[in-house]
């Protein structure tokens, strides 16, 4: 019988000593092949496949898990962190302006004594003050004015009489 080299496949190959195949790492992706021709075994071996696919799934699934709760356990404790650096800052903030606040009431309340210090100063000035003005200087001084409105207005008069003319109307005594 005669071959047909269509029939062939030509490739290259190259022999990996045993040693190296130790050490190359199978590729988790492809697998084994497995060719059964009985059907029981393709059962059984596919079931077994399950279950190993089953199990890998499951521990891939607790180490994620795993990360994800570790990387939610950082992220509170740098929100921790944070909250306590925010409420840090908030008491420093609060702090500042209650000093600011108490210097600021120490000066108004500063010059609130010396103003009244200096209205009570004034008050009794104006209270000696008036107990001089019950003395003999106000009287003399009272009746030194009226003395001169009085004189003032006879000049007054006297002024009205020698030009002619009455200011008064007429029916009015002059």
């Amino acid at each position: 019988m005669m071959t047909d080299f269509q029939d062939f496949i030509e490739a290259e190959y190259e022999v990996i000593p045993e040693q190296a195949q130790k050490e190359q790492k199978p590729d988790k992706r492809g697998g084994d092949i497995t060719i059964n021709a009985d059907p029981f075994s393709a059962f059984i071996s596919g079931a077994f496949g399950t279950v190993n696919n089953i199990t890998n799934a499951v521990k891939e699934y607790g180490m994620c898990k795993q990360q994800e709760e570790t990387k939610r356990a950082e992220i509170k404790a740098q929100m921790k962190v944070q909250i306590e650096q925010i409420r840090f800052q908030r008491d420093m903030c609060l702090k500042y302006l209650e000093d600011k606040h108490q210097e600021q009431m120490a000066i108004i309340q500063n010059h609130h004594e010396k103003h009244m210090k200096l209205l009570d100063n004034m008050s009794r000035r104006i209270d000696k003050a008036i107990e001089m003005a019950d003395s003999e200087l106000v009287h003399d001084l009272l009746r030194a004015e009226a003395h001169v409105i009085e004189i003032s207005n006879e000049l007054e008069l006297k002024y009205m009489e020698l030009s002619g003319s009455s200011p008064l109307p007429k029916g009015y005594l002059q």
